[in-house]
């Protein structure tokens, strides 16, 4: 039976969160540690443990450090295993999305950045099968990419006609402010 391919949906999902990550640890000048300079968790300092998928298959680590640069990653972590140890990995080897925000909310703010969440594009509307059956079209032998292609030519005329009308009512209707709205109230207060 076909279904959504979630796999490629995870991957996605972890590559967003990666970067996120990076956004965190570029916030702290490229490196953030739970651990002193004798590799030793500071105490009173909460370390994430999280669930990575190394050589030995799924095993749970508390952070020691990330750092990130222009020439990668540098993750380590102990093993909370009984036989322990440290070990070394990459982004990619976290188990899945939430356990790289599982770290990311470990990482306190800074001075400059308080939140490294990428704004994802809001939704407008969706399509689905009810609404070309509403409007008396057959739909059984319809696929999922003709509904997409269905649905972009949608987008095409909506951005033609009327997208940029709406937007600009949306966006007046919640007093949301214009920038040069914004410079001109600085300029008053001055």
């Amino acid at each position: 039976m076909k279904c959504t391919d979630f796999y490629e949906k995870e991957k996605e999902l972890k590559r967003h969160a990666i970067g996120e990550l990076a956004n965190a640890i570029k916030a702290h000048g490229g490196k953030y540690e739970w651990c002193d300079e004798d590799g030793e968790f500071i105490e009173g300092v909460e370390a994430p443990i999280i669930c990575a998928l190394l050589d030995q298959g799924p095993t749970d680590v508390k952070i020691k450090a990330i750092y990130y640069d222009e020439k990668g990653w540098y993750i380590t972590g102990e093993d909370c295993a009984e036989y322990g140890g440290d070990v070394d990995f990459d982004p990619d080897d976290f188990a899945n999305a939430v356990q790289i925000q599982n770290v990311i909310e470990e990482i306190p703010e800074t001075d400059k950045v308080k939140d490294v969440a990428d704004f994802y594009p809001a939704v407008v509307s969706y399509l689905c099968l009810d609404d070309l059956e509403y409007k008396g079209y057959d739909t059984t032998n319809l696929t999922q990419d003709k509904l997409e292609s269905v649905a972009s030519k949608m987008g095409d005329y909506y951005l033609d006609y009327s997208y940029w009308d709406d937007l600009e009512n949306a966006c007046d209707y919640l007093e949301i402010p214009r920038k040069d709205e914004e410079e001109s109230n600085e300029e008053e207060e001055l």
